[in-house]
């Protein structure tokens, strides 16, 4: 492949919902935007308001991507790791 690996994820993804009164800080919800990228994911809610008035029940929440702060690169530590057996073969 002549492309570098991608990984895509967005700092936040903001969901707006029929009322879910189930949805809490933490819980864990998996989104498929159809895009067969590391976009579709499980995301972790990090905010979450209600909103109740007569006849209406919406449910906002603020989303970041669960391994968000993990992302590395396998072809990276595969380069940097070949690139030490070369210069150090003992």
């Amino acid at each position: 492949n002549e492309f570098d690996e991608t990984i895509l994820f967005p700092s936040t993804v903001s969901l707006e919902m029929m009322g879910f009164p189930m949805l809490n800080r933490g819980a864990q919800v998996f989104i498929d935007f159809g895009t067969g990228t590391s976009l579709d994911n499980l995301y972790i809610v990090k905010t979450v308001d209600h909103t109740i008035s007569a006849g209406n029940f919406t449910t906002k929440a603020i989303l970041v991507a669960s391994n968000q702060f993990v992302v590395t690169s396998f072809r990276d530590k595969l380069i940097r790791k070949a690139a030490r057996i070369i210069d150090n073969p003992g």
